[in-house]
C-alpha cells in the first residue's frame, strides 16, 4: 500500500505542509511570544497538560517516521522480484537477498555495493527520518515572557490635599512616622507603599494577577519631600565647668547654640528653629537643627541646619505589583492646581494656607494640647535624632569618625527624608476617587517554539518529501511490468512463485545455509513474464556470454 500512488502523494503532501505550517507557526511564535498555557505556576510547566502539549508534535512525528520505515520496507521487500524480473540475476541478488534483515544503518551501503540504488537512497531517508522524534520533542519550550495587558481602567484613591484629620491634630500621623523612619535605620526597612527617592504618589487601586511577576505603569501626581540640609560653617565649644558645654554653630544666615550637662557621655536633640526664618514664618514651617555631642573619647559637637520643602509634579510611575512597591518615578511636568490630573482637591496646599510650603514635623500648632499630645510631641522630637546617632554607630566609620568627617549631614538626610515623605502620604493627601488610566505587563508561562528546532525538521521534512518522491518515481519505474499476482513475503506465496519449477530441484533436500548458498552458486535467475514463476537461466553458452 505505501507504494500506491494514492498514499504517497498525500503523504507527501503533508510533509510538504507540515514544513511550511511549522515554519508558519514559528513566525507567529516569534511575533506574539508563542502561545498562553492553561494552568498557572508548576502545573502550566511540568503538569499533565504539559505532557498533552509536548506530546502531540512527537506523536505526529513517530507518524510520519513509521510511514516511511513501511515504505521503506516494502521497496527492500520488493527488490529481489524486481532483480528477477530484469533477468539474469545472480543468487545474492535475488534469491538469497533480504535487505529486510539487515542492519537498518548500513543497509544502504550493502544496496549501494549491489548497484540497488533506489532501496540505498529509500534507506538514507529512514535515516533521516530518525532525527523527526527528537526535533520535535525538543521544538517546544516554556518561557516566562513579558506580555502586556490591554490598557485598563483603574480607581485613583487619594488626592492631593490637605488632610488634617484627628490624628494630625493628636499627632498620631508624626508619631507614626518617626516611628518608621527610626526602625527604618535600625532594621534597614525598605520605602513603604507609594514611596521612592523622596516622591510620595497618592495610592490608587492595583490589579491583581496571578502572576508571579508584573508590572503596572500610570500617569499620576506626586510630592517631592526634600530636607535640604547643610553642616555648620563653623563650630564652636565652651567648657562651662562641672562637666558641661556651651555649644554654638554658625549657619549661613543663622545662629544656633545649645548647652548640655556632664550627666552623660552621649548628646543629641532636635529643635526647630524659628529664629532662623522670617519673622511671620510659623514655627511649623520653619529650618530645624539636629545637634549632637560626645565627650569620649574626647568632646565632639556637630549640627545639621535643614529647611525642609515640598514640590509637585506630574509624574509617570512604575509599580511591582507584588510588593506594590515605586520602582520608577519619572518627572513629567510641574504640578497645576488647575489643569493636572487629580488636582481637584489641591488648592489648600498651593495656595492657603500651606502656600506650597513643608510641615517640618518638629513643631506643631497645637492649642490646648494634653499630656499625651505633648508626649508625642517629645517622643517625634526625640527619635528622629536618636535614629540618626544610631545609623551613625551602625556605620563602619563609626561614631566618632562621623563627628570629624561631616558624615552627620548625609545621615541626617536620610533619616529626615524618610520621615518627610512618610508625612507627605499622610498629611498631603484625602480620600478621593478618579478613574485613572493604567498599562500592565505581566509574565506569563508561555509554549514557544525553538527556532533551530523548527528549521531542521522542517528542513528535515523537505528532504524527505523531495527525494521520496524521487524515489518513488524510480521505483514505479523499476516494477512497471512486475505483476505479481500476490503480496510477497509469506511462505505461501514464496511456494507458489517458486513450485513446479527447477528452483525446487535445486534446493530439494537442502537445508543448511551454506548447502543452500552452496547449491545456487553461479547460477542466473528469472520471473517468468507469462507465468511469473522463478525460472534459472541455465544455457551455459548463454551464461558464459553474459557473465
Amino acid at each position: 500500500m505505501p507504494l500506491k500512488w494514492w498514499f504517497w502523494i498525500p503523504y507527501t503532501l503533508a510533509l510538504v505542509g507540515g514544513a511550511i505550517a511549522l515554519e508558519v507557526l514559528l513566525n507567529y511564535s516569534n511575533n506574539h511570544h508563542g502561545w498562553k498555557l492553561l494552568g498557572s505556576g508548576a502545573s502550566a510547566e511540568y503538569g499533565v497538560l504539559h505532557f498533552v502539549y509536548t506530546s502531540i508534535p512527537t506523536v505526529i512525528a513517530s507518524v510520519l517516521v513509521g510511514v516511511w520505515a513501511w515504505t521503506c520496507f516494502e521497496i527492500k521487500k520488493m527488490q529481489p522480484y524486481v532483480d528477477l524480473f530484469h533477468g539474469h540475476s545472480p543468487a545474492d541478488h535475488s534469491i538469497l537477498l533480504d535487505y529486510t534483515r539487515s542492519n537498518p544503518f548500513f543497509v544502504w551501503s550493502v544496496a549501494a555495493s549491489n548497484r540497488h540504488y533506489v532501496v540505498a537512497l529509500a534507506s538514507l531517508l529512514a535515516l533521516l527520518a530518525l532525527i523527526f522524534k527528537p526535533l520535535a520533542s525538543g521544538m517546544l519550550t516554556v518561557r516566562d515572557i513579558w506580555i502586556a495587558a490591554p490598557d485598563m481602567v483603574v480607581n485613583n484613591s487619594f488626592a492631593t490635599s490637605l488632610n488634617q484629620a484627628d490624628q494630625f491634630w493628636d499627632l498620631t500621623f508624626f508619631l507614626t512616622a518617626a516611628g518608621y523612619a527610626s526602625a527604618s535605620v535600625l532594621y534597614n526597612l525598605p520605602d513603604p507603599e507609594f514611596i521612592h527617592n523622596g516622591y510620595t504618589v497618592g495610592p490608587f487601586e492595583i490589579p491583581t494577577v496571578q502572576a508571579l511577576n508584573a508590572t503596572v505603569w500610570t500617569n499620576t501626581s506626586a510630592i517631592l519631600s526634600s530636607p535640604n540640609c547643610q553642616a555648620a560653617t563653623s563650630m564652636n565649644m565652651t567648657a562651662t565647668g562641672n562637666g558641661g558645654w556651651l555649644n554654638s554653630a554658625k549657619f549661613s544666615g543663622c545662629d544656633f547654640s545649645w548647652s548640655i550637662s556632664n550627666a552623660t557621655a552621649n548628646f543629641f536633640g532636635l529643635y526647630g528653629v524659628g529664629i532662623c526664618a522670617n519673622g511671620t514664618t510659623p514655627p511649623y514651617f520653619s529650618p530645624v537643627v539636629f545637634w549632637f555631642f560626645t565627650d569620649s573619647p574626647v568632646a565632639a559637637a556637630s549640627a545639621v541646619y535643614c529647611t525642609p520643602t515640598i514640590s509637585f509634579w506630574d509624574v509617570s510611575v512604575e509599580v511591582d505589583v507584588a510588593t506594590l512597591n515605586l520602582t520608577s518615578v519619572t518627572t513629567i511636568g510641574e504640578f497645576n492646581s488647575q489643569t493636572s490630573n487629580f488636582s481637584a482637591l489641591s488648592a489648600n496646599l498651593t495656595g492657603a494656607p500651606m502656600y506650597g510650603r513643608a510641615y517640618n514635623g518638629v513643631n506643631f500648632n497645637l492649642s490646648d494640647p494634653d499630656p499625651f499630645v505633648f508626649a508625642r510631641e517629645n517622643a517625634t522630637q526625640l527619635m528622629l535624632p536618636a535614629a540618626v546617632y544610631e545609623a551613625a554607630l551602625q556605620s563602619p566609620q563609626g561614631i566618632t569618625t562621623a563627628f570629624s568627617d561631616g558624615s552627620f549631614v548625609n545621615l541626617v538626610s536620610w533619616v529626615y527624608t524618610k520621615y518627610l515623605v512618610l508625612l507627605a502620604q499622610t498629611v498631603y493627601y484625602l480620600p478621593y476617587d478618579e478613574p485613572m488610566a493604567m498599562k500592565m505587563k505581566t509574565t506569563q508561562k508561555r509554549l514557544c517554539l525553538i527556532a533551530i528546532s523548527v528549521h531542521l525538521l522542517a528542513a528535515a521534512m523537505i528532504i524527505l518529501a523531495c527525494f521520496g518522491v524521487i524515489v518513488q518515481i524510480l521505483h514505479r519505474h523499476e516494477r512497471q511490468y512486475l505483476k505479481l499476482g500476490h503480496e510477497p513475503g509469506t511462505i505461501a506465496s514464496a511456494v507458489a512463485i517458486g513450485a513446479k519449477t527447477n528452483l525446487g530441484s535445486l534446493l530439494s533436500g537442502r537445508l543448511g545455509t551454506e548447502d543452500i548458498i552452496q547449491a545456487l552458486r553461479d547460477k542466473r535467475f528469472r520471473i517468468d513474464p507469462a507465468s511469473m514463476k522463478i525460472m534459472t537461466e541455465d544455457d551455459p553458452v548463454k551464461l558464459n556470454g553474459q557473465s
